[in-house]
């Protein structure tokens, strides 16, 4: 029997060490978060809301938080919201006393530090950010994590007077949990405590998510007007801010089947309220009557969806009428975008729902469910078909949407926002002047008007936990 070298069992023992070190600080930091979000939360809120604000102060300097995307960028129709949003607002630069251009942090530990936006890339500095009265933390990123890490020092800069906004997309975690993992769920309803305990305003990606936030508030934490929220209008066109960049292998023949035959295009993670199921249920009908239509899948693959992975990898069509892309850069997205006959969207519910103004934006008719937050592209280009349609039903509507393409109005992108036009909305908010003369509504001081609706909020949230 030969004996490793006394070097390698020692770097086996220390590899052995570090797995369990790992492990033990996760079950620590998961028993944290089970006390937080069952016990600890009552407690958190009220000292946030006890603290004394200073209201009458105008924005002095925004610092937008990036903290997720500045390490890894997962592709996903968010990160295509933050990225395209921060580049722009990289570009603007404050007016006024004591302005300067915004300024871009991330989450180190539990503290923030600077991001510099830098062409396209992201530099992360050791430069420690220090909070000051009247100074506005933007949540940009969807952060979950970060968040939770830094909520002691969110306690500390609200205390400082400073004053928070968030980007909110939706609240399926919370409304839907049967579609994400226990742990989501979990870390979803301990961000949305974080939110509520320190938010002065939100910035909402759709009438239907400003209106489900003020219910979500008011009756889960007795917040009622004591905040303000703007619902921001949402872009499409990728290459007006930093678009990603790369085609992967085998990219053209994926491009000349497009040209070759029609194809459907579907973006967005897999994972199980995208409607993933439901479209190839209705394209597996179609094909079994000799339908050539090609469904081009793109996205990454998510949570709870063993079952359907394993139904597209092994399906008797994957690589022929059924492409699997995975994730893209947004280059090779346009160009998809570009080549489809048009844009499946089955989701079962959606914030926004992007996918769906991408493919207007570019002259592209689309299908999609008939969700409610969808009304609002009606006339744009958008046909729907039933929120509880069949297998059957789904393939007819698909079939003859295709075959009935020509005689539709065409799409109408002069109808859709931009992502400068996003940009600006967030900017003008704080009374950054946004380039071309883009205006917006100035954020006013909060006044002691809101100070009281805090204190409201205060004793409502206190009657409910006590």
């Amino acid at each position: 029997m030969t004996r490793a070298p006394a070097a390698q069992v020692l770097g086996r023992l220390t590899s052995a060490g570090r797995f369990v070190q790992r492990h033990i600080r996760w079950a620590i930091d998961r028993s944290r978060k089970h006390w937080f979000d069952a016990i600890g939360a009552g407690s958190y809120i009220r000292r946030a809301w006890a603290a004394p604000q200073v209201r009458d102060l105008p924005a002095r300097q925004v610092y937008i938080d990036v903290s997720v995307i500045c390490r890894s960028d997962a592709a996903t129709g968010i990160q295509r919201v933050v990225r395209s949003v921060a580049f722009l607002l990289a570009r603007m630069e404050g007016q006024g006393p004591g302005w300067s251009a915004p300024i871009f942090v991330y989450a180190h530990k539990d503290r923030h530090q600077v991001v510099r936006l830098e062409g396209e890339r992201y530099a992360l500095t050791d430069e420690r950010v220090s909070y000051a009265a009247g100074d506005v933390f933007v949540g940009l990123d969807y952060a979950l994590d970060a968040l939770w890490r830094m909520r002691g020092q969110l306690l500390a800069m609200r205390r400082a007077g400073v004053r928070f906004w968030y980007v909110v997309h939706d609240f399926l975690p919370l409304t839907h949990p049967q579609w994400f993992s226990a742990a989501t769920v979990l870390r979803f309803r301990i961000w949305l405590t974080l939110l509520a305990a320190t938010a002065e305003g939100f910035f909402c990606v759709s009438p239907p998510v400003e209106q489900e936030l003020r219910a979500i508030l008011q009756s889960r934490f007795g917040r009622a007007e004591d905040y303000r929220t703007v619902v921001i209008p949402m872009g499409w066109d990728m290459s007006a801010a930093v678009p990603s960049r790369g085609l992967t292998l085998g990219f053209d023949s994926v491009l000349q089947a497009l040209r070759d035959f029609p194809s459907l295009l579907l973006v967005g993670t897999i994972e199980p309220r995208k409607g993933h199921a439901d479209a190839l249920d209705a394209m597996e009908r179609l094909w079994s009557a000799g339908d050539q239509t090609r469904l081009v899948l793109v996205g990454g693959v998510g949570w709870k969806t063993e079952d359907l992975c394993a139904r597209l990898e092994r399906h008797p069509e994957a690589g022929r009428r059924l492409l699997l892309l995975g994730k893209v850069s947004d280059e090779a997205l346009e160009l998809l975008y570009a080549r489809c006959s048009g844009v499946l969207v089955p989701s079962l519910a959606e914030g926004f729902g992007l996918p769906v103004v991408e493919a207007i934006g570019r002259g592209k008719h689309v299908l999609a469910r008939d969700l409610p937050v969808f009304a609002q592209h009606t006339g744009k280009g958008v046909s729907f078909f039933e929120q509880t349609a069949s297998a059957g039903q789904l393939a007819q509507a698909v079939g003859e949407w295709l075959g009935g393409m020509d005689r539709l109005d065409p799409p109408r992108p002069d109808l859709l926002a931009t992502w400068s036009e996003t940009a600006a909305a967030i900017a003008t908010t704080f009374g950054i002047t946004p380039p071309h003369g883009q205006a917006g509504s100035a954020l006013p001081p909060v006044g002691e008007a809101g100070a009281q609706g805090s204190r409201a909020a205060n004793l409502a949230f206190t009657k409910k936990h006590n």
